[in-house]
């Protein structure tokens, strides 16, 4: 499990946050899959936003960081 953590947080790190949520997702209990579903599903839409010009880059910032926190937050859980 230390390995797979290392792995997300450098992906998390490298700012390849769907990749970080793809393997978090396979590895976290199913109740903890639903969060992960939700950040996937914000991020999602916050690329969307961005692409479409509705928010500007240091808004897209803000909120990516907010989404890379919760995947380091369930990280953290996965160690207990």
């Amino acid at each position: 499990m230390e390995a797979i953590i290392r792995e997300i947080r450098q992906l998390v790190e490298q700012n390849r946050l769907n990749e970080a949520l793809d393997l978090l997702l396979v590895n976290v209990s199913e109740s903890q899959q639903d969060e992960v579903r939700v950040l996937k599903r914000n991020l999602a839409g916050l690329e969307r936003e961005k692409r479409i010009g509705a928010i500007d880059y240091r808004e897209y910032t803000r909120e990516a960081v907010k989404v890379a926190a919760g995947i380091l937050d369930l990280t953290g859980r996965l160690k207990r």
